[in-house]
């Protein structure tokens, strides 16, 4: 994008991300949210993205690390 963009080049620029990022996950997923709040018992837990699979009728779960993935990671997430 140029420097000192409008409302228009921004919302093109957005979709064609979004609209990438998607095409990556394959066909049929949808955006549920970001930070996601789960309640689960007496905890809360938060996340990093949803998506729905129309086709398949599931959620998927994405968790963003910026580090090597650990088992516990995994662990956190269980319900």
């Amino acid at each position: 994008m140029r420097a000192g963009y409008d409302e228009k080049e921004l919302k093109f620029a957005l979709m064609n991300n979004i609209q990438s990022f998607l095409l990556e996950l394959g066909k049929g997923f949808a955006f549920v949210g970001r930070e996601y709040r789960l309640i689960v018992g007496q905890t809360e837990q938060f996340i990093d993205m949803l998506f729905y699979n129309i086709q398949k009728h599931c959620y998927v779960v994405i968790e963003i690390k910026t580090r090597a993935f650990e088992p516990c990671d995994r662990m956190k997430k269980t319900i």
